[in-house]
Order: structure tokens, then C-alpha cells, then sequence
């Protein structure tokens, strides 16, 4: 049975030219942003000719429709934010997708400042308060972040936690920790028995404030070096 003209047209191989090259190229835009370096990869796994790819890149450059500085600072504010990963992370995954060392430099010296990087661990914290302090320290670590900065932020934020009395659930000597283990912070003055009981009243005034935050404790994760989750827009083809 002969094929009909359609199902001809549909079987040949279609011809590489530069018309087709940038039809490609905004078709992958459209799922997400990407660096140059990256974009050219794609091309050139396609069997582009490199003639065909630069002018394309030439195109998109002028449209700002590929900007590597941009491309940085939208990844690394996209990973910290919601995703809430550290700055060695962005780094490796930068240097990955082919970008410059100076404009990786720049985006995380934009992105992650003292306040909002706190900001976003003490989200996460609230999201993990039934793990104790070193499970957290070590989650923050595995996503990315510098081992001195987790731990003076963290330092910082059970402290302001333990002292603001007006709170809601907080004392004098409030710990959101749930592990009867204090990590050993000598400086939190009840006994062991004494500490379960507030362990106990922590978890559920730490269930409030996340229902009342609107968070969610998250699910488990599937980690890569960095422990990164799945569902990252940046990993879509």
C-alpha cells in the first residue's frame, strides 16, 4: 500500500539549515532560560553546522534573548530561593552550563547577602523543625552552602527563637529542636526530663507556625552531590 503525501513528508529527513536551527533555539528558550554555552551544546548534538550556530547565537544575542550575566543572577536567585540552595552549588552548576567565572562571581555576590540568605534557612528550618540542629547543619551543607555561614546563621537564629518571648510558643528557654539531645549547648539551662516536655510542646507550637505560615514539611530527597531535589525548573531539558 503506497504511503500517502503526508506520511511521506513526515518520514523525510528534514534539511539542516539556519531557519531550522533558530526554530530550535526558541523552542528550548520556551521551557526555560539558558546560558549561551549551553544552547550552543544543544545545537551542535542537533548536527548543526558551527557557521549556522553562530549565526543564530548572533541573532539571539542582539534580541536579548540570551544574556549570560542575566541567565546567572535569575539561577542562582531561582536556587536559593525556591530551591534553597547554597552558593557552591550555583558556582558548580554555572561552571557546568559554560559560564564565565566573572559573571558567576557576580551573580552570587548579588544573589546571596547576609539577609537573605538567613531569611531563607530559617524557612527551611521552620519546614525541618522536628530534626535536630546538626541534621539541619548538615542538610544546608550537602545543598551548597559555606559550613561557617550555616553555622553562625543557625547559632543566630535558634538564639533569637530561644529569647523572643512574644513568639507564639516561645520562652525564655524555647528550643525547637525535637531531639531531646541538645547538640550539646550546655547553655540551656533545664534537665533532661524538663527538656522532653518542651521538646514535646515545641513540636506542636512548630506545627502551628507552619500551618499558620502556609509551609509544608518537605517530602523526602532525591539528592546529586549537592543534594538537589527533582522538580528544579533549571534541570528540564
Amino acid at each position: 500500500m503506497a504511503l500517502s503525501t503526508k506520511k511521506r513528508k513526515a518520514m523525510k529527513p528534514r534539511r539542516k539549515n539556519r531557519s531550522n536551527a533558530r526554530e530550535y533555539a526558541f523552542r528550548l528558550l520556551k521551557v526555560r532560560a539558558r546560558s549561551k554555552e549551553e544552547l550552543k551544546r544543544r545545537l551542535e548534538t542537533k548536527g548543526y553546522s558551527l557557521e549556522e550556530i553562530d549565526g543564530v547565537m548572533e541573532e539571539l544575542q542582539k534580541a536579548d534573548l540570551i544574556n549570560d550575566e542575566k541567565f546567572s543572577v535569575l539561577f542562582a536567585y531561582d536556587q536559593l530561593e525556591f530551591h534553597v540552595k547554597g552558593p557552591h552549588y550555583v558556582r558548580y552548576k554555572l561552571r557546568a552550563l559554560g559560564v564565565e567565572e566573572e559573571l558567576i562571581e557576580r551573580a552570587v555576590k548579588k544573589t546571596f547577602k547576609e539577609d537573605d540568605v538567613k531569611r531563607v534557612i530559617e524557612r527551611f528550618v521552620k519546614e525541618h523543625c522536628r530534626k535536630s540542629r546538626d541534621d539541619i547543619f548538615k542538610m544546608l551543607v550537602r545543598r551548597g552552602f559555606d559550613t561557617k555561614m550555616v553555622h553562625e546563621i543557625l547559632l543566630a537564629i535558634y538564639e533569637d527563637w530561644r529569647c523572643v518571648k512574644n513568639e507564639p510558643g516561645n520562652n525564655d528557654n524555647f528550643d525547637i529542636r525535637s531531639s531531646g539531645d541538645t547538640g550539646g549547648d550546655t547553655r540551656l539551662p533545664f534537665g533532661k526530663n524538663e527538656r522532653i516536655e518542651r521538646t514535646k510542646k515545641s513540636e506542636r507550637e512548630c506545627s502551628r507556625n507552619i500551618e499558620k505560615s502556609g509551609t509544608r514539611s518537605s517530602k523526602d530527597e532525591k539528592r546529586n552531590d549537592f543534594g538537589s531535589e527533582t522538580g528544579n525548573i533549571f534541570d528540564k531539558e
